[in-house]
């Protein structure tokens, strides 16, 4: 929760936006790394062995 003092005080909002897009950057990978996995687990689960 940011304050009104914070919000005023030079480089906050700069501050701010630099931790939001390390968020949004940080989602976007993880998103990724989810749908890969999530790929790999079908692809395995679709092998079928040799009988």
């Amino acid at each position: 929760m940011l304050l009104e003092q914070d919000a005023l005080e030079p480089g906050a909002v700069h501050d701010m936006t630099v931790q939001a897009m390390r968020w949004m950057g940080t989602a976007v990978y993880e998103n990724a790394v989810d749908v890969a996995l999530d790929a790999r687990e079908d692809e395995m689960l679709t092998f079928k062995a040799p009988v």
